[in-house]
């Protein structure tokens, strides 16, 4: 899976905001993903996801391409198996796509995915969107990003 070429700084904001919103939520994901145009921005796991080894680039590539075009204009909450992370055990992953909305701050094919070991995890998983929705459009950040995964200029 290949990372979209953004600027530094927007990704290291882009990054803090998604480590930030995935903390808030209670229970927090093991594993929070942010891609655009079907290509990784950035990733957060909790530190005991980290010390166990964490995602693998075939686990991480099924999971762009089973969720990262979003879930057009609503959310999908779904058991998935990443057969390299744990061949016999699940998640549940929430998609879900953000600024598509139609007002000037949209995304544009940027999508917030979610990895839950809570089965009982949606409502968490959906606060922690709207979390960094607003975020991202407080700081501009969510056009940029849609800038960038249409191949905008500079980009």
């Amino acid at each position: 899976a290949r990372c979209l070429p953004l600027p530094a700084g927007l990704r290291r904001g882009v990054s803090a905001a998604l480590r930030r919103a995935a903390a808030a939520a209670v229970p927090a994901p093991a594993v929070a993903l942010l891609a655009a145009g079907g290509r990784l921005v950035t990733a957060a796991r909790q530190r005991a996801m980290a010390e166990g080894g964490g995602l693998r680039a075939s686990d991480l590539h099924l999971l762009l391409n089973l969720l990262g075009s979003g879930a057009g204009a609503g959310e999908v909450w779904t058991p998935v198996c990443l057969p390299r992370f744990n061949p016999d055990g699940y998640f549940y992953a929430y998609a879900a796509a953000l600024g598509e909305d139609g007002d000037d701050g949209g995304g544009g094919g940027v999508t917030l995915i979610l990895l839950s070991t809570e089965r009982e995890g949606f409502y968490a998983a959906a606060g922690c969107r709207r979390q960094l929705e607003e975020t991202l459009r407080a700081q501009g950040w969510l056009g940029e990003l849609g800038v960038a995964a249409r191949g905008g200029t500079g980009y």
